[in-house]
C-alpha cells in the first residue's frame, strides 16, 4: 500500500532522505539498502568485489551529527528502521545513545538479530570509537554466528585483527542490557517510574545507591552517599506524591532518599543493631511504611512520613532477618520474611503478631521472600540455601506442592510478576543464572537466562517498553535487563566454558594451530584456530580451577601442563592427540599453583611453576618427579612465570605480590641479581622475547602498567607503557612484520598491542569483558579469553580482511 504523500510517515520518509548520507566510492555491497536499487550480486565471502555506485555502502563515516543521532528516530517513525539497522556501517557510527532505546522497534528476524548482537555490548559502545566499536561489533556478530555481518564488519577493517570465531556460552537470548557498575558487587535492586520513565535503583558493596534509566541504559544523576558501608536492601514507594527509595545496609541504618531530587528525604532511621539485611514497602492506616529486617533478628515497622518506628520491633527469630515482602492477607497487610533459621514467618503488621506458625521445609538459610496470586490465593515465593525455589500458601500456610529445583547453588533472589496472564516467579542464584518459573504448571517458563560471571545476588522485575523485564543484580559488578517475552532467534552461538577463562596457551596439533584454554571450574579445552570448532571433549575430571596453562612436546606427542588450585594445588598433563593425562598428578605445593611454563633442561622438558607458597618449582615432566629443590625468595604468591635464555643458560622469570620479578637460573638453582622492582602492586603476568639482540621480560600488573626488562642488565628498558585502565591480567609476546611486540590484556576490557622497540601502542582491540588471559599463534593470530568466553583473532593487512565464520 503506497504511504499517502501527506502522511507523518511520508514526511518522515522525506526528512530521512534528506538525512541519509551519500554512497562511498568504494566499497563492499551492504546486506541491505534504504535505496530500491537492485543490487550487485556478489560473493559474500569476498572484500574485492565492485559492486555498482547505487549497491555501494554509505558513507556513514561523513555523516552529520545530526543524522548519526536523528536518522534511527525517523527510520523508526517512517517504517524503514529494519532496513537502517541492517546496515553494518550505520550501526557502527551512529550515535549509541539515540540507537539503544530503538532497537526493540526490530521486527524482521534479521534485523533483530543485528539488534541482538548490537545490545550485547551496548554498555561498551557509547564510549567507543568508531573503530572500536567496529571491532567489538565483530566479535559479538561471531559470537552469536551470524556471518553475514561479519563479513561485512570485517570487511572494512584494515590494519587491525578481525575474529575469525568466537564463543557465545554467556549470550542469553532475553538480554536486553548490561549496565556496568565499576565500584564492585550489586547487592540490591528495585524498580519504580520517575518522571514517567522506568528506573532500576541498585545498591552495592560501595556503599552508593545508584538511578539508572532502564530505556536508555544509563545511570540517571549522581550515586547517592551516605551509607559507611555495603548497601544490602532497596525497596521503592511513593511518599508525600513523590517516588523514593528506601534502603538498608551494614552500618545498621535505614535510608530513605527522595530519587527526584536525588538527596535524602530524612535523618537515617536508626534502631538495628546490627546490619539491615531486608526492606519492602506497603501502606498500613493510610500512611506508607517500611517493613526492615537485620542481623539483630528483629522485624522493624518504620513510618516513612514521621521516619520514626511504628510500635514494637517483631521478634521470634533465632538468627538473621535476611529476607521481607509485604503483601494483604485476609484484607489486611501483612509482612512475610525469610530467615537464618531456614523458617518463613508471616507477621500482621496491624496487630504486630505472627500470623500462624512458622512454614519450614527449606534446609538452610532464606535468602528472598516474594508474594503473587497463584488460583486466587494470596502465596509466598521464597529461596534459600537449599538450591530450592519454594512456594506456600499464606492463607493455610502450608506449602503449596513440592518444591521447585534446578539451581545447582543457592538461590540468593526471588521476584515475581505475570506473563500471559500466568503467575511467574523470577529466580537468580550463586550458579550465575536467572531462572523463570511458571507458578501454574511448576515447571520452568523457559531457558535459563545466562550472561552473569558471578552470583546473581538481586532480581526485580517492571515494564519496559509495554514488555515485562527482569533486573538482575549481580556480583560481577553488573546489572542485566532481561526481555521476559524474547522470541527465539534461531542461532545456536558455539558453547565451552561455564566459567572464567583465565588460561590459554597455543600449540599445533596435527599440523593446525591449537589454543587449549583452562578456566575456573577446572576444564581445559583445545580449540582449531582455524575451524571454529572445539578439538574433540573438554579434558575433565580435575578438581580445582585451572589458574594457568603451558604446552611442550614429551616422548614426541603435544601435552598440555595445567596449573591447579585448590587446598593441595597440583600439576597435570595431558595429551593433547587422545585426552588422556599422562601420569598423576604433581602434588608438592602447599596451596595453589598459579603459573606454569615449560622449557628444556639437560635435554628433557621441564614445567616451571609459581604458586601461592611464594615457592618456584621445576619439575621433570618425564619422572614426574622435582627437579632440584624449591626457588625461594618471594615474599608472598607467586602469579606469573615465563622461560627464556639468558647468556645461553635457561632461566626463569617470575612475577609475584610482593610486586618484584625475579630471574632464577635454571641450571645452578639460585637467583640471578637483584629483584627488579618498580611495579606498584601485584604482578600479574610476564613474557619473554629478544629485543635489541638482548632477552627483554614484559610484565603486566595490578598497577596498570606494562613494563620492559633487559634481563642482562636487570634494568627497565625504557619508560612503562600505560593505556590500560586497570590491572594488567596477560601478557604475550610474538613478532609482527619482524619487529617483536607484545600483547596485554587487562580488566579494562581491552587487549593492546605494543610496538617494544619505539614503545608505541599499535592497537586497542576491546573485547565484550574484562580480559583474563591472552597467547600469541604460531599463525600470527591472537586467541583471548574474556569472561567464559574464548576468541580467535586472524590479522588484517593491507584491507585484505575476508569472511570471518562463513568459510
Amino acid at each position: 500500500m503506497t504511504t499517502p504523500p501527506t502522511s507523518p510517515r511520508h514526511w518522515e520518509a522525506r526528512i530521512l532522505e534528506q538525512l541519509l548520507p551519500a554512497r562511498a566510492a568504494e566499497g563492499p555491497t551492504p546486506p541491505q539498502s534504504l535505496s530500491t536499487t537492485p543490487r550487485a550480486t556478489t560473493d559474500p565471502a569476498s572484500s574485492r568485489t565492485s559492486p555498482t555506485p547505487e549497491a555501494r555502502p554509505r558513507a556513514w563515516a561523513t555523516a552529520s551529527h545530526y543524522a548519526l543521532t536523528h536518522a534511527a528516530d525517523h527510520a523508526a517513525t517512517a517504517g524503514q528502521f529494519d532496513d537502517l539497522l541492517t546496515d553494518p556501517e550505520f550501526i557502527v557510527h551512529a550515535n549509541p545513545t539515540a540507537l539503544i532505546p530503538l532497537l526493540n522497534r526490530a521486527h524482521g528476524e534479521q534485523a533483530r538479530r543485528y539488534a541482538a548482537v548490537y545490545r550485547t555490548s551496548a554498555h561498551r559502545h557509547r564510549t567507543m570509537t568508531p573503530q572500536g566499536r567496529r571491532t567489538l561489533l565483530g566479535i559479538d556478530a561471531a559470537r552469536h554466528q551470524i556471518p553475514g555481518l561479519l563479513t561485512e564488519i570485517d570487511a572494512r577493517t584494515e590494519g587491525s585483527w578481525r575474529p575469525y570465531w568466537a564463543t557465545g556460552g554467556q549470550l542469553g537470548s532475553g538480554s536486553l542490557s548490561i549496565l556496568p557498575d565499576p565500584t564492585g558487587p550489586v547487592w540490591a535492586v528495585g524498580c519504580t517510574v520517575l518522571d514517567g520513565r522506568p528506573v532500576a535503583v541498585t545498591g552495592g558493596r560501595d556503599g552508593t545507591v545508584r538511578v539508572w534509566d532502564l530505556v536508555s541504559g544509563t545511570p540517571r544523576g549522581e550515586p547517592l552517599t551516605g551509607d559507611t558501608g555495603p548497601v544490602y536492601a532497596v525497596a521503592c514507594t511513593v511518599l508525600d506524591g513523590r517516588p523514593v527509595a528506601v534502603t538498608g545496609g551494614r552500618d545498621g541504618t535505614v535510608r530513605v532518599w527522595d530519587l527526584v531530587s536525588g538527596t535524602p528525604h530524612s535523618d537515617p532511621l536508626t534502631g538495628h543493631s546490627g546490619p539491615v539485611h531486608a526492606v519492602a514497602c506497603t501502606v498500613l492506616d493510610g500512611r506508607p511504611v517500611a517493613v526492615t529486617g537485620g542481623d539483630d533478628g528483629t522485624v522493624r515497622v518504620w513510618d516513612l512520613a514521621t521516619g520514626t518506628p511504628h510500635g514494637e520491633p517483631l521478634t521470634g527469630y533465632a538468627g538473621q532477618v535476611l529476607a521481607a515482602v509485604c503483601t494483604v492477607l485476609d484484607g489486611r497487610p501483612v509482612a512475610v520474611t525469610g530467615g537464618a533459621d531456614a523458617t518463613v514467618r508471616v507477621w500482621d503488621l496491624v496487630s504486630g503478631t505472627q500470623h500462624g506458625e512458622p512454614l519450614t521445609g527449606h534446609d538452610g538459610w532464606v535468602w528472598a521472600v516474594a508474594c503473587t496470586v497463584l488460583d486466587g490465593r494470596p502465596v509466598a515465593v521464597t529461596g534459600g540455601l537449599d538450591r530450592t525455589v519454594r512456594v506456600w500458601d499464606l492463607a493455610a500456610c502450608a506449602p503449596v506442592g513440592e518444591p521447585l529445583t534446578g539451581h545447582i547453588d543457592a538461590v540468593n533472589a526471588v521476584a515475581c510478576t505475570a506473563l500471559d496472564g500466568r503467575p511467574v516467579a523470577i529466580s537468580g542464584s550463586a550458579d550465575r543464572t536467572v531462572r523463570v518459573w511458571d507458578l501454574t504448571t511448576r515447571s520452568l517458563h523457559s531457558e535459563p537466562a545466562t550472561g552473569h560471571t558471578d552470583g546473581v545476588v538481586a532480581v526485580a522485575c517492571t515494564a519496559l517498553n509495554d514488555r515485562p523485564v527482569a533486573i538482575s543484580g549481580s556480583a560481577d559488578r553488573t546489572v542485566r535487563v532481561w526481555d521476559l517475552t524474547t522470541r527465539s532467534l534461531h542461532s545456536e552461538p558455539a558453547t565451552g566454558h561455564t566459567s572464567g577463562v583465565v588460561a590459554v596457551a597455543c600449540t599445533v596439533l596435527d599440523g593446525q594451530p591449537v589454543g587449549v584454554t583452562g578456566d575456573l571450574d577446572g576444564t581445559v579445552w583445545t580449540w582449531g584456530l582455524t575451524t571454529s570448532t572445539p578439538d574433540g571433549e573438554p579434558l575433565t575430571g580435575d578438581t580445582g580451577p585451572v589458574y594457568a596453562v603451558a604446552c611442550t612436546v614429551l616422548d614426541g606427542r603435544p601435552v598440555a601442563v595445567a596449573a591447579m588450585g585448590g587446598s593441595e594445588g597440583t600439576l597435570r598433563v595431558r595429551d593433547l592427540v587422545t585426552g588422556a593425562p599422562r601420569g598423576g598428578a604433581l602434588t608438592r605445593y602447599n596451596g595453589s599453583v598459579y603459573a606454569v611454563a615449560c622449557t628444556v633442561l639437560d635435554g628433557r622438558p621441564v614445567a616451571v611453576t609459581g604458586g601461592r607458597d611464594g615457592t618456584v618449582r621445576v619439575w621433570g615432566l618425564a619422572t614426574g618427579a622435582p627437579h632440584g629443590e624449591p626457588l625461594t625468595g618471594h615474599d608472598g604468591p607467586v602469579h606469573a612465570v615465563a622461560c627464556t635464555v639468558l647468556d645461553g643458560r635457561p632461566v626463569a622469570v617470575t612475577g609475584g605480590r610482593d610486586g618484584t620479578v625475579r630471574v632464577w637460573g635454571l641450571v645452578s638453582g639460585t637467583q640471578h641479581g637483584e629483584p627488579l622492582t618498580g611495579h606498584d602492586g601485584w604482578v600479574w603476568a610476564v613474557a619473554c622475547t629478544v629485543l635489541d639482540g638482548r632477552p627483554v621480560a614484559v610484565t603486566g600488573g595490578r598497577d596498570g602498567t606494562v613494563r620492559v626488562w633487559g634481563l642482562a642488565t636487570g634494568a627497565p628498558h625504557g619508560e612503562p607503557l600505560t593505556g590500560h585502565d586497570g590491572p594488567v591480567h596477560a601478557v604475550a609476546c610474538t613478532v609482527l612484520d619482524g619487529r617483536p611486540v607484545a600483547v596485554t590484556g587487562g580488566r579494562d576490557g581491552t587487549v593492546r598491542v605494543w610496538d617494544l622497540p619505539t614503545a608505541q601502542q599499535l592497537a586497542v582491540l576491546p573485547m565484550p569483558a574484562e580480559v583474563g588471559c591472552v597467547a600469541a599463534a604460531p599463525d600470527g593470530g591472537l586467541v583471548v579469553g574474556f569472561g567464559w568466553e574464548v576468541v580467535s583473532l586472524q590479522r588484517v593487512t593491507g584491507g585484505s580482511a575476508g569472511g570471518g565464520n562463513d568459510r
